[in-house]
């Protein structure tokens, strides 16, 4: 089974679940379901959801500049450090892109 049809199909099962007002014991029981397989297709795709990981990528362009004095640096920002690279995070940053900027700079 393609994973495509398997997410499909514990996407149907989950909502099957919360639709059927049984506790997720009790439904995983009645459907022959482990219930360790329903929580790790919960949480699976939860994160997917959370992080876009089921969208297509997209590009974005950075602006890698020399990296700046702290006396430069707009109110609040805070300075990450991930090997040699440093980011510098301000007020209102987009998490999702912070975190996606740490994931590729982890494998660097």
């Amino acid at each position: 089974m393609k994973q495509n049809q398997k997410r499909i199909e514990w996407e149907q099962r989950i909502a099957d679940c919360t639709n059927s007002g049984q506790t997720i014991a009790t439904w995983c029981e009645a459907n022959s379901i482990k219930l360790c397989n329903f929580y790790y297709w919960k949480h699976r795709l939860r994160d997917q959801a959370e992080t876009g990981a089921d969208q297509p990528v997209k590009w974005m362009s950075l602006d890698i500049q020399p990296f700046e004095e702290r006396s430069s640096w707009p109110e609040g920002a805070v300075s990450v450090e991930i090997g040699q690279a440093k980011v510098v995070v301000t007020q209102g940053f987009d998490q999702r892109v912070f975190r996606d900027i740490v994931n590729i700079l982890q494998t660097l």
